[in-house]
């Protein structure tokens, strides 16, 4: 803008010296020429008085030189600088623009815009809102002013165009009619040389000026595009600030939020030390408990002493008083066998007195009891050991209805008391089994004479039930419980689950019959034979309490129990039978509890009718009792005395190794 000003300044002294020039030639052209002056000079000024050119051209010269400072300062601070902080930002924007809310400190020398601009003369203390609306208000003035010095400029050319336009006329009218002023003097030489070198001189201002302005044009559209490009700028600025205000925003509510979670987590941390607090009191209480309860089993581990040695007195008097049972338990034996011994002398001596058989009336009662008393008189076994046989089947008991009575048990108590011949027999038939039959004595059972019925509290499973010491203990129907009824009274029955064991057909007999807890009864107590999977199926035998029905110890075997007819219990040796249905079955395993260890046999066991679903020991006799197809069959074993004598303190057998 200060070069058109500087062009418009010379244009003017070399207009007034051409018109000097041409005043001389053509008084005519000089009166037109200082019309047109006097018309610049009001368009130019158009509200200043006519005056001289020098008093037009000094405020002119001022303003221009006025103008040329502010434009430089402006290019400097406007243009340079910021078009250099926009490059940086739009290369580095983290590093290249130092956003800031605060004045910086004086010594850094910064200028407070939107980004900071270090060691520029020209800084303010301003903020950026401020700046920039100074900005936009100095582009407004600037562009008021070049509109105006356009105007000015536009005109110049104007006069400059007419002024040559008369130049051409006026050497055209020269040159080809001199007649038509005859009024004028012809002009000197010297004159003329002057005029013809003041219009060249013209000319090559002409051409000069026409130079200038286009450059002057290209200047303006290079301004246009600066001014356009600094209103992007302005807008980028703007906007980046709107983005900066809204990342403030952001921080100022991450800071909120930030806040709150740190207040959170103090009062997380606070509730965090009351509750550590709290256990600590809970610990501290929990000591003090642990203290009492040492002390406590303190006591109570001296009481256990005594208790201890009460209990060892209690045994030492139980076993004298065992000891006392065992002797009387002999002299009674050997009183009944004198009485035996006497009755027979006394017999043969009635025989020989009466030979005709007549009894005195008397003595009838004393010579003749029970026909099956005396005949089942059990024999006195005094020592256990290993089977070595066993005797040919002997029916006790024909069955009237085979196919109803196909499955079932009967069996003796074998703790009965003396001159006890009870027989006990369920028909395993239907779902619900509870009907226990007992008979007075084996007459009574041959004949199908119950002495009495009783109905069972709760369903039985199968025939693996046993009579010991006036109890009944069996399978609960569907479960691996198994029950305690004492024989006639009206209790609740004892049951307890047997952990772990098979029920309803999982580990049974070959022969089935949900046969999967078997009870049996030898010379040492009372015993049941199961399996379970954590057994693999293989047999278990567990010595059971007669009264709590707790384990008192488990023997596992490595004889599988689903591949077995049945098994029997003789003096703790497990042995098992090959085949419920073929005729020679053999007793093929025994298991030895004491030695743990298995041995094959091949003790023959005959099966008369095909089809054998009980086989159960009983120590007293030491008969096999077995239900062979509905028929009541019972075997007579040998056993051996290889595992020493079988001490008896009135309710439970043990044995002793000689």
């Amino acid at each position: 803008m200060h070069t058109r000003h500087r062009l418009a300044y010379i244009f003017l002294i070399l207009f007034q010296m051409c018109l000097l020039v041409s005043a001389q030639d053509d008084d005519e052209a000089a009166s037109e020429n200082d019309i047109a002056i006097n018309q610049y000079h009001k368009n130019l000024t158009p509200n200043m008085p006519e005056t001289s050119l020098n008093d037009v051209l000094k405020p002119l010269v001022r303003e221009l030189r006025h103008n040329e400072v502010n434009i430089h300062l402006l290019e400097e601070a406007t243009l340079v600088e910021p078009l250099q902080g926009l490059e940086a930002f739009s290369e580095h924007e983290p590093e290249g623009i130092q956003f800031s809310e605060s004045v910086p400190p004086p010594s850094e020398q910064t200028c407070q815009y939107v980004f900071t601009v270090p060691q520029s003369p020209h800084c303010s203390g301003v903020d950026t809102e401020d700046r920039m609306s100074e900005m936009q208000i100095a582009f407004r003035n600037l562009q008021g002013q070049m509109t105006v010095q356009r105007k000015r400029i536009d005109f110049a050319e104007g006069i400059i165009r007419k002024f040559r336009s008369v130049v051409h006329q006026r050497r055209e009218g020269h040159g080809s009619n001199p007649t038509q002023r005859p009024t004028r003097p012809e002009p000197t030489t010297g004159s003329a040389s002057r005029g013809n070198e003041a219009s060249k001189a013209l000319e090559h201002l002409s051409e000069y000026l026409q130079v200038q302005l286009s450059n002057l044009d290209i200047q303006i559209d290079d301004s246009e595009r600066i001014r356009w490009k600094l209103e992007e700028d302005n807008r980028n600025l703007t906007r980046l600030t709107s983005q900066q205000t809204m990342r403030i925003h952001n921080l100022t509510e991450a800071n909120v939020l930030l806040h709150e979670t740190v207040m959170s987590l103090q009062r997380d941390l606070d509730t965090a030390r009351r509750e550590n607090t709290a256990v600590a009191e809970s610990n501290r209480l929990l000591t003090l408990q642990k203290t009492d309860l040492e002390e406590s089993s303190g006591l109570l581990a001296q009481r256990l002493g005594k208790l201890s040695l009460a209990n060892e007195k209690m045994g030492n008097e139980i076993i004298s008083l065992k000891t006392d049972a065992v002797l009387l338990r002999h002299a009674n034996q050997q009183i009944r066998q004198n009485a035996t011994t006497r009755i027979r002398e006394l017999r043969t001596l009635l025989s020989k007195s009466n030979p005709t058989g007549a009894k005195p009336k008397h003595c009838a009662d004393v010579i003749s009891g029970p026909k099956d008393e005396m005949e089942e008189n059990f024999p006195n076994y005094t020592h256990c050991g290993r089977l070595i046989s066993v005797g040919q089947p002997e029916t006790v008991r024909e069955s009237k209805r085979t196919i109803l009575r196909k499955v079932g048990v009967w069996m003796r108590d074998p703790l009965a008391p003396p001159g006890s011949h009870r027989i006990w027999a369920i028909i395993i038939i239907g779902k619900k089994i509870r009907k226990l039959m007992q008979y007075y004595n084996m007459s009574n059972f041959q004949s199908y004479s119950p002495e009495a019925r009783y109905d069972l509290p709760v369903p039985i499973e199968s025939n693996g039930a046993v009579v010991y010491n006036g109890s009944l203990y069996y399978q609960r129907r569907n479960s691996r419980k198994i029950v305690r009824y004492v024989i006639g009274s009206n209790k609740a029955p004892k049951e307890r689950a047997l952990r772990r064991a098979g029920f309803h057909g999982m580990f049974a007999y070959s022969w089935g019959g949900y046969t999967d807890i078997d009870f049996a009864v030898d010379e040492t107590g009372l015993w049941v034979i199961y399996s379970t999977r954590q057994n693999r199926g293989n047999i278990l035998v567990s010595k059971i309490n007669p009264v709590t029905l707790r384990i008192i110890k488990t023997i596992r075997t490595t004889i599988p129990k689903v591949k077995v007819a049945n098994a029997f219990i003789i003096c703790e040796v497990l042995y098992t039978v090959s085949s419920y249905s073929a005729e020679n079955a053999r007793i093929n395993y025994s298991f030895d509890f004491n030695t743990k260890n298995r041995t094959k046999m091949d003790i023959p066991f005959a099966n008369f009718y095909r089809f054998n679903t009980m086989i159960d020991y009983n120590p007293r006799d030491r008969h096999i009792y077995s239900w062979d197809s509905g028929r009541q069959v019972r075997y007579l074993t040998s056993v051996d005395d290889s595992k020493g004598e079988i001490r008896n303190d009135g309710r439970r057998l043990s044995t002793t190794t000689s």
